[in-house]
């Protein structure tokens, strides 16, 4: 037990030092931009209408099935919320209350249809819920320039410690996540940039065996390597371009919204004090230096009477152990995939909240078909009724969203039709980087009756099969679908 206490004793001490909040102040305006502009294109392109409104069903995360789009025009009223809390977010304009609300409004209608889910929204999600206990507004704000609260140009070592922390795990375990046998192979990019010769000056380089491999290997050793070149001081003026002409490739090649921007932007976590000092000088016009050393002499003093009474008081014990569950979570969860059988990117499972980022091209065919036991009549599912275009292509790759949809489709008959007991088969058709297609989950099996666990096995997905290889450039897996329905009906 007392090693217990020091130990806990000495992270908090470590945890608490005071540093400089120059990094976070600014990352905490670039931030805000970001949601401001994020909550913006939801308007201009009316997702908004497309993405909540339109859609008649949605599909739900585990234990989140109680969130749902609000009604009538509510979600435009949510985005708006959020663009203005991001706003006030963005200049610190009563931080904490727009902090807790943009947390609030983005992670709900995150939340809505995992339909859209993208490790970037997931990453959005939860750093705007560490910044709800952060404090980067005591300088480089309204709150402190109108004196709401006091100006310090100082704030805890962990508020700037996590949000690096946090940038680290998405590049390492992304990259992490690229070895794998078809990324090192060359899989699903050499059909993506295949797909994209027609490019003006690069088109002819995507279609050879060097392109694939620069962009390959390029890109697990950069994810794998950057967070150290970014951190380690030596090495970050090296780092940062790299940076930018990565996300700025990503931008062009992919359709990945805010992402590239955002990660940019993260690259300020991880300057040099000095740096983002001038800026916030040039800025401001605050003489962030002199209110530095001033700060840090009242933080340490600060500290020194805090222990002498109760150190380890019971709010920066819940922040300590906040911060140590965040860590642990951060690093332990992407690795949960490897207590199933099946291959992640086949079966899905755990395939989420894993930083398993444009690693796989998945298309399917889905066909749902119902049969009443008590008479034998069978009829086809109307799927485009319930459900939209997107949601189709998504959910036949996703087993966990498609036994979301039996469910609901079970469900319904039961209702409507009285049939206590439905059969449900699925015929689902997938093609994993461009291989044929082969079943996604066994079709003889009555999917109103299996469950779906997101802990365990789940036995009616079928095995991944690793001797199936990607086709040939000039072929199209479509062509094997064709091949596959021919010798179902045969």
């Amino acid at each position: 037990m007392r090693f217990f206490k020091i130990w806990e004793d000495r992270l908090l001490s470590w945890l608490f030092t005071p540093v400089s909040g120059a990094h976070v102040s600014v990352f905490r305006v670039l931030w805000g931009a970001v949601f401001v502009w994020e909550a913006c294109r939801y308007f201009y392109y009316d997702k908004i209408f497309h993405y909540f409104i339109k859609r008649t069903f949605h599909f739900h995360y585990y234990l989140f099935d109680w969130v749902e789009p609000l009604p009538g025009d509510g979600m435009y009223y949510l985005f708006g919320v959020m663009a203005i809390a991001a706003f006030c977010f963005m200049i610190g304009f009563a931080y904490r209350i727009s902090a807790i609300v943009l947390f609030i409004t983005y992670t709900w209608q995150f939340l809505v249809d995992k339909t859209d889910y993208n490790n970037h929204y997931y990453l959005m999600s939860i750093v705007c819920g560490v910044w709800v206990f952060m404090s980067p507004h005591r300088h480089f704000s309204v709150d402190s320039y109108l004196g709401w609260v006091r100006r310090s140009p100082v704030v805890p070592r962990w508020n700037h410690w996590v949000l690096k922390f946090q940038i680290a795990i998405v590049y390492f375990y992304g990259g992490i996540a690229k070895l794998n046998w078809d990324w090192l192979q060359g899989e699903p990019l050499r059909n993506w940039l295949y797909r994209r010769s027609n490019t003006p000056l690069l088109g002819e380089f995507y279609k050879t065996e060097v392109g694939v491999y620069f962009f390959s290997y390029g890109g697990l050793i950069f994810d794998l390597v950057i967070p150290f070149m970014l951190w380690y001081r030596k090495t970050r003026l090296l780092a940062i371009p790299v940076v930018l002409f990565f996300h700025g490739s990503n931008h062009f090649m992919y359709s990945i919204g805010v992402f590239p921007v955002l990660m940019i932007c993260t690259t300020v976590l991880f300057l040099e004090r000095e740096t983002v000092v001038w800026a916030i000088r040039k800025i401001s016009r605050y003489d962030l230096e002199r209110g530095l050393e001033q700060g840090l002499v009242e933080a340490v003093s600060s500290i020194e009477s805090s222990r002498s009474h109760n150190y380890k008081s019971w709010q920066l014990r819940g922040i300590g152990y906040f911060v140590a569950i965040y860590v642990a979570l951060q690093v332990l969860l992407p690795f949960r995939h490897h207590f199933y059988d099946n291959y992640v990117s086949w079966s899905e499972e755990a395939h989420n909240f894993s930083w398993h980022m444009k690693l796989r091209d998945k298309k399917a065919f889905v066909k749902l078909t119902v049969i009443d036991p008590n008479t034998g009549l069978t009829w086809p599912v109307p799927i485009d009724e319930h459900l939209m275009p997107r949601q189709v292509r998504k959910m036949g790759g996703r087993p966990h969203m498609l036994y979301e949809y039996v469910q609901y489709v079970a469900n319904d008959i039961r209702k409507r039709l009285h049939i206590r007991y439905p059969v449900i088969k699925a015929e689902v058709l997938a093609s994993l980087n461009f291989r044929p297609f082969r079943h996604l989950v066994n079709p003889d099996v009555n999917m109103a009756a299996v469950y779906y666990s997101p802990f365990a096995n789940n036995d009616w997905i079928t095995p991944f099969d690793s001797s199936l290889k990607p086709l040939p450039l000039e072929k199209h897996p479509k062509d094997t679908l064709r091949e596959a329905l021919e010798i179902k009906s045969d």
